[in-house]
């Protein structure tokens, strides 16, 4: 590496809520850094319908916190760039920088914060990524409103299957939940909803097991009862699959310590077993995957980053 290439303090890989934080508490501790954001600010929170368990908003839709997230790391002074991450190479000296390369540019610092966030689990079912767009579909916030007056069904039954559940039915004539177990996951308050709601049925102790095409798109499922074996084949113009995330670590798989499902291992500061770099949000390993904590995991890591550069 050249002298004259130019060094940032810190990168932040990922603008969801916990790199934003991270590049908002950089900003204000006056730290040179960058912030790189692949696709939209605010990852998950982004394509989330309502929030009601984030402090200071009774409810509040996932696009406008994203939106404010964004907003306040910009007006904080932070720098963010709209760039896809290929490559991290960590600093293989001490002293040294680590590389980060995109498909534009390649860039340097001396810590980096991992704020890579997760994507929704598939069924893997054989043709659900040619359907993918094409009546399958991983975001109801996002593609619900293209249904409207038809059938729509959603996969899962945590908060984000219920909540699309309950968003999908303000649009289709008629949603079905289908759940493998009969009990579901979601906080109550959700779970009460969806019961009082007549415009969804829920299919219990079941799994999709194909999915139909016709003319390239979706045109129906068949569903298998788990604990009978029989199935049924059903109509469905949608099918929003909501069962789960995996954590987005494929970039760092070879030089991050990883537990067995993938996340990222940190200490109790979020450091990762390499020394400058740190990880935060839902990619790490923790107890909890909320916005709230991501925000908190964004603060810490960046107050480490900032403590470092004051030592050094």
């Amino acid at each position: 590496m050249s002298k004259n290439v130019d060094v940032y303090e810190c990168i932040v890989i990922g603008g969801g809520p916990a790199g934003l934080t991270a590049g908002i508490y950089l900003a204000r501790g006056g730290v040179n850094a960058l912030v790189l954001e692949r696709n939209m600010p605010g990852g998950q929170t982004a394509l989330t319908a309502e929030i009601a368990n984030y402090p200071g908003f009774e409810s509040i839709k996932g696009y406008q916190l994203a939106t404010s997230f964004f907003n306040h790391a910009k007006s904080a002074g932070a720098k963010i760039v709209f760039e896809n991450v290929t490559a991290l190479y960590p600093a293989d000296a001490p002293n040294k920088p680590s590389k980060v390369v995109t498909a534009k540019n390649t860039y340097y610092a001396k810590y980096i914060i991992l704020a890579l966030g997760a994507s929704p689990k598939k069924l893997g079912l054989q043709n659900e990524g040619a359907l993918t767009g094409k009546g399958v579909a991983y975001c109801a916030v996002c593609d619900a409103p293209f249904f409207k007056g038809k059938i729509i069904t959603v996969v899962g039954g945590g908060n984000t299957a219920v909540e699309d559940a309950l968003h999908g039915a303000k649009f289709a004539s008629k949603v079905r939940l289908i759940h493998w177990t009969d009990r579901l996951n979601a906080q109550k308050v959700l779970q009460n909803a969806l019961f009082k709601n007549n415009n969804i049925e829920i299919i219990w102790n079941s799994e999709v097991v194909e999915l139909i095409e016709r003319d390239r798109a979706l045109n129906g499922i068949v569903v298998k009862n788990k604990k009978s074996g029989d199935t049924q084949t059903l109509d469905t113009d949608a099918l929003f699959i909501a069962i789960g995330q995996n954590p987005s670590t494929d970039l760092v798989k070879h030089t991050i310590s990883l537990n067995k499902n993938g996340y990222i291992k940190t200490n109790k500061t979020l450091q990762t077993n390499i020394k400058t770099i740190y990880a935060a949000g839902d990619s790490r390993v923790t107890p909890l995957r909320q916005i709230v904590t991501a925000n908190a995991d964004g603060a810490i890591a960046a107050n480490e980053v900032i403590q470092n550069l004051l030592k050094s």
